[in-house]
Parts: structure tokens; C-alpha cells; sequence
């Protein structure tokens, strides 16, 4: 499979609304997940939208945090999931801040509010249809990688530039990303 570039904030395909996925087994979509798969592996990353690497599909892969999923019988993957065509729904108003981190915006962390909890309803790479709860970090990748099908990065929610900081100064907050 192939390593794919990461798009940067201000590229014009990280601002587009992505479409729908309307073959999962389309061969070019299969591909398109195993180097999106290698993609995250290679970059050390949490999650992985299409938009970052140039194709505006709803498609998203990530790493579950603390578990270690069986690998798929399809190309493997280990702890990572795969989300065709995810929507998410709060469970809940509560939300916490977090830093986050994205490939799009290397280097830089900023401080959001999510919600605390979600429910995500997403088809996998096989086609079928998974309804799943997330609380804490899975939850926030989740609503992460989601902004960016929609063309919104975590920098646009963030109210003051002063909770938009380089990575390498977050010990100065007393938090890691």
C-alpha cells in the first residue's frame, strides 16, 4: 500500500463538505482505506479523515483508544476502525475542554470543548451498519475526524487565539495533547 501527503489547513479540499461513500467495495475505496490505514500508522496519529489526504469521500480511520480490535479479515488494520459515512449525536449536553492535535495543522495543539459523550452510527468496511457509544478520547476523535467531513478544522473552534499553541510548549499548560 502507499503513504499518502496530508493535506495542510488552508488547502481548499479541507473546507468542502465530503460526499457520501456509495461502494464500499468499490476497489479503489478498499485501496483507499489500506493507505489510509498506512497513512495514520506512518504519521503516528489518532484518526484519519479522506479530506486530509485529498479525496472527499465520508470515510474516516482511527485508532481505538485501549483496546486492540481483532485485525479484519480484509488488509488487517489491528486497533483501528473504520467509519464509512459516520453521523454523530450527542448523549448528553456535558462537555470538557481537551487539547488536540491534528496532521492537518502540524506542530500546533488547541484547546476545544467537546461533548463528553456520543453515539456515532457508521457503516464498516464490509458494509455493515454499527451504532456505537464513545465516551472521554474516543469520543473526541470521533467528533474531530467527523468536523473534517463536514470542512471544519478544531482551529475553528476555538474561541482565543491564546488556546492555539505550539506542541512543543503544551508542558507550559500542565496537559498533554
Amino acid at each position: 500500500m502507499a503513504v499518502l501527503k496530508i493535506l495542510r489547513m488552508g488547502h481548499p479540499l479541507l473546507a468542502q463538505k465530503a460526499q457520501a461513500v456509495q461502494d464500499l467495495q468499490a476497489a479503489e475505496v478498499q485501496r483507499l482505506i489500506a493507505d489510509m490505514r498506512d497513512t495514520l500508522l506512518c504519521e503516528g496519529g489518532s484518526g484519519l479523515a479522506a479530506p486530509q489526504v485529498g479525496t472527499t469521500l465520508r470515510l474516516i480511520v482511527y485508532r481505538v483508544p485501549g483496546r486492540h480490535l481483532k485485525k479484519a479479515s480484509r488488509g488487517g488494520g489491528g486497533d483501528m476502525r473504520v467509519l464509512a459515512n459516520p453521523s454523530i449525536e450527542p448523549l448528553g449536553d456535558e462537555k470538557e475542554p481537551g487539547w488536540e492535535a491534528c496532521l492537518s495543522l502540524p506542530g500546533l495543539v488547541g484547546e476545544v470543548w467537546r461533548y463528553k459523550q456520543v453515539s456515532c452510527r457508521y457503516y464498516d468496511e464490509l458494509g455493515k451498519l454499527h451504532t456505537h457509544q464513545a465516551e472521554g478520547f474516543e469520543a473526541r476523535i470521533l467528533q474531530h475526524e467527523c468536523d473534517h467531513l463536514d470542512g471544519v478544522l478544531y482551529a475553528h473552534h476555538i474561541d482565543t487565539m491564546r488556546k492555539l499553541i505550539y506542541s512543543s510548549e503544551l508542558h507550559h499548560q500542565g496537559a498533554d495533547a
